[in-house]
């Protein structure tokens, strides 16, 4: 499994909130109101975000020789690959969140000012989701001897 890249991350995050920016602003032109973000959803995502970086935490204590207890080969796995997903759900949810909150930003009167907080707590929380998965990613992986430079390749406990 190869790393995730950051500048990946950022942007296939940057390109959704462009894309959903367009679509919005088009709809709302036309007269569809905005689109509802749930309060729940930053917290939500913060709490995905704990629970990503406390699974690759508790690999990462195990591959620097911190826990004598081991995960097994297909649970560290499943953390990187969880990771991962994380990363790229986090961006994605980031371009989403992002979009509806420059929308948004265009008149903050009345309701779309919640709206407006909401989709920003969002975007950021998505960020914090997309960083934990990067951070976590890496925590899985395993030191090499003789650390080649070139290798991206993913090696789990």
């Amino acid at each position: 499994m190869n790393l995730l890249r950051p500048w990946r991350l950022l942007l296939a995050g940057v390109a959704v909130a462009v894309l959903v920016w367009l679509l919005l602003s088009r709809a709302q032109a036309q007269g569809m109101a905005s689109l509802p973000v749930p309060w729940p959803t930053p917290v939500v995502l913060v709490v995905m975000t704990a629970g990503v970086l406390a699974a690759g935490r508790w690999v990462r204590t195990w591959v620097v020789g911190r826990s004598s207890r081991p995960p097994s080969a297909l649970t560290a796995a499943r953390i990187a690959v969880a990771a991962a997903a994380a990363g790229w759900a986090g961006a994605l949810l980031f371009g989403w969140y992002g979009g509806q909150a420059a929308v948004l930003a265009s008149a903050l009167v009345g309701e779309r000012s919640g709206r407006f907080v909401a989709a920003t707590l969002a975007a950021l929380a998505s960020v914090a989701l997309s960083v934990a998965g990067v951070v976590a990613q890496r925590w899985c992986r395993r030191p090499h001897d003789d650390d080649a430079p070139g290798s991206s390749e993913l090696e789990t406990t």
